[in-house]
């Protein structure tokens, strides 16, 4: 059985950008919500931004 792996981020993230956008444009920002692997590439997306997170920290 694998061990639980703790991982503390130096400040909370806020959420995702639900578009794309330019430098100084306003953005709505996803702070909540549920995916799972039914939602395909969306769910893939977000695993994926958790990685680049903890990996940039």
């Amino acid at each position: 059985m694998p061990m639980p792996v703790e991982i503390r981020l130096p400040q909370a993230k806020l959420g995702y950008a639900a578009t794309h956008g330019r430098k100084g444009e306003n953005l709505e920002v996803v702070l909540r919500e549920f995916t799972s692997s039914e939602d395909g590439n969306l769910f893939i997306s977000r695993l994926e931004g958790i990685a680049l997170i903890v990996k940039d920290s």
